[in-house]
């Protein structure tokens, strides 16, 4: 095989959690009394850390970011957690790869604890060796920073690391900490998004296709 530990993103990669993201947002924002365009509330949203959608996207000032956020898991925690589904072939897909030997962590930008909670829900949690991701203080919201926790705690044998993810920011992850990446384009994100990183190795339009490429190559 030609990975024997691969990182996975949860949002537009594993899962398609577009309702209960954006149903959060739209939570906040009509508490917080921002008027945002619908046109605005869409699946770019997805995958960045709340914190830069709230500032870059909403213009919420500083001071009120973290009360944005509250306001976002208000609603996310309880209801919005639960509002996703499975990609096709991706609960297959992994447990061909867990069967084959591969470690599994989970790394995303999410908070840790909704992570575990929807992999919980799904019956998937026990496939992982680790969930990783943001904790309530904000710890780990980087995706680099997400990676480079589960480098960490990796045998430091030199064997190559995958991380497969939907958008830009887990490219920008994998490339900062030197691990390779494989793009999921049966996400959110597009093609283009990829052009310029040396660490997509390859990209994907299903599942299935990544799992054959995984385990067909020689390590």
């Amino acid at each position: 095989m030609r990975y024997r530990t691969v990182l996975f993103d949860l949002d537009g990669t594993l899962i398609d959690s577009s309702p209960g993201i954006l149903n959060g947002y739209r939570h906040a924002l009509k508490k917080l009394g921002v008027a945002a365009d619908a046109s605005l509330i869409n699946n770019e949203l997805i995958g960045p850390p709340l914190r830069l959608c709230f500032d870059e996207r909403f213009h919420v000032p500083q001071a009120e970011l973290e009360h944005a956020i509250d306001l976002y898991r208000e609603y996310y925690r309880p209801k919005g957690v639960y509002e996703c589904a499975l990609y096709p072939g991706v609960e297959e897909g992994l447990r061909a790869l867990h069967a084959a030997g591969v470690r599994l962590y989970l790394a995303t930008s999410k908070l840790r604890t909704s992570a575990e909670l929807i992999l919980e829900h799904l019956g998937l949690a026990e496939l992982f060796d680790g969930i990783v991701g943001c904790e309530l203080d904000g710890t780990r919201e980087a995706k680099k920073d997400v990676i480079g926790h589960i480098l960490q705690g990796l045998p430091q044998d030199g064997s190559p690391v995958l991380m497969v993810g939907d958008r830009h920011h887990d490219a920008e992850g994998a490339q900062n900490t030197g691990v390779d990446m494989a793009a999921a384009l049966w996400g959110f994100g597009a093609t283009e998004e990829f052009a310029d990183f040396a660490c997509v190795m390859a990209r994907f339009e299903s599942m299935w296709k990544l799992v054959e490429w995984i385990l067909g190559g020689r390590a």
